[in-house]
């Protein structure tokens, strides 16, 4: 009867856990941001992103973002590490964009 006890502690005790664990993501490396996406047309000092909403250079891996130019967004992303460089913005991968009425 112990161990089962003590199975069902362990049990409790990895569930915690993990939940937890998954809680305390690094949240500040996601970013919401409501705007128009625009395509970067002109050469510039830190030469990333094809793509910018709101003062981000963003791109996407799973996400065809040329859909998404000159129209009002609601964007979500993580913060690519080691940037911004060269002056320029922070560089988001976007991985959910929603259409703004």
């Amino acid at each position: 009867m112990i161990a089962l006890y003590r199975n069902l502690l362990l049990l409790a005790l990895t569930l915690f856990l993990g939940v937890f664990s998954a809680c305390t993501r690094d949240e500040a490396a996601q970013v919401t941001v409501t705007g128009t996406v625009v395509k970067q047309q002109a050469l510039t000092t830190y030469q990333y992103g094809t793509y910018g909403i709101e003062g981000y250079a963003i791109k996407s891996e799973g996400i065809d973002l040329e859909q998404y130019v000159n129209k009002k967004v609601r964007a979500t992303g993580e913060k690519i590490e080691g940037y911004p460089v060269d002056g320029g913005p922070q560089y988001l991968e976007i991985t959910r964009i929603k259409l703004k009425e």
